[in-house]
């Protein structure tokens, strides 16, 4: 029986898929796409799979991806890069079922915070499901790229000499990485996104993501272009992964060089096919800010975690 059992493809078409990606996605044998030893051939093999229909290719990845170990994934795409990737697999599957997103504690308080101080009031809810008479509110326009901002400059003045907390140039850089890590990992889940609260009789707030779906849509929408959105590309972890990508699905995604390969940026960029194909899904969130509780509360919970 295939991994791969694809409506419309050949079981010759199916054995070719199997061959290729089958020891990926199967975590406990050693071999993978290292025994095809070249970048050049592994991208020769890509491209005459291309010559299969294109249907029979998103479901490959829709399938592949998904069964994929997080370091893996992570090799191929970057660190911030995992969930976004499982979403795009998720949204070319095809089953249009809701997916939560993947924050941290970090990643919701600074998202929080960000929109707390963000221009503008938090607007009473007019939607029937979570009503301003129940307390909602919304605030829309949320960029998740800049909700790492505040560490991203402290970073930066801590370059200058004379500074209290200087650092090197490769203490630097490393802490520079680890802030992208946290911010690829939020706003390739949700881009610019709308967040939802109401306070609790705890002095708690509930935060949900409102709304979201991800769909392929944001951005220029001018059909006379073949770009589908100024900004859309997303980096990935190596050069190799982007040209793979778009040998195999040339007619969905687009690989940029960012300077040069010894000294530069891969990119990947959707195509507006890319909106055609899948279904888009909504995106589900919720936290409860626990920094504004009440005392009394407090102590309750210390009390009932050591029940």
């Amino acid at each position: 029986m295939p991994l791969f059992d694809i409506p419309g493809n050949t079981v010759a078409e199916d054995a070719k898929i199997d061959e290729l990606f089958g020891p990926v996605i199967n975590r406990n044998e050693k071999t993978d796409l290292e025994k095809l030893n070249s970048s050049d051939f592994k991208i020769l093999i890509l491209k005459r799979l291309s010559q299969l229909p294109l249907n029979a290719r998103v479901s490959a990845i829709s399938k592949i991806i998904p069964r994929m170990s997080d370091d893996k994934l992570e090799s191929m795409v970057g660190s911030g890069n995992v969930r976004g990737a499982k979403m795009m697999a998720h949204y070319l599957g095809g089953t249009g079922e809701d997916m939560q997103v993947d924050f941290s504690d970090e990643d919701w308080q600074h998202l929080i915070d960000y929109a707390n101080e963000k221009d503008g009031d938090w607007v009473p809810n007019k939607n029937p499901k979570f009503p301003a008479s129940q307390g909602w509110e919304h605030k829309r326009g949320l960029v998740t790229n800049e909700i790492y901002n505040k560490e991203y400059n402290d970073i930066r003045m801590s370059s200058r000499p004379g500074h209290p907390n200087h650092t090197s140039y490769d203490e630097q850089m490393a802490k520079y990485l680890a802030i992208e890590k946290k911010i690829y990992h939020v706003h390739n889940q949700v881009g610019e996104t709308t967040l939802r609260r109401r306070k609790l009789e705890d002095g708690t707030y509930e935060y949900q993501i409102a709304g979201e779906d991800f769909d392929f849509k944001q951005g220029n929408r001018d059909t006379s272009k073949v770009e589908y959105g100024e900004g859309n590309q997303r980096e990935v972890e190596n050069f190799e992964t982007s040209r793979m990508l778009e040998a195999f699905i040339p007619e969905l995604v687009k690989s940029y060089t960012v300077g040069s390969e010894d000294n530069g940026i891969s990119q990947i960029g959707s195509l507006k096919g890319m909106a055609n194909v899948g279904k888009p899904f909504k995106l589900g969130g919720r936290y409860i800010d626990k920094r504004g509780q009440k005392t009394e509360d407090k102590l309750i919970d210390i009390f009932k975690g050591l029940k």
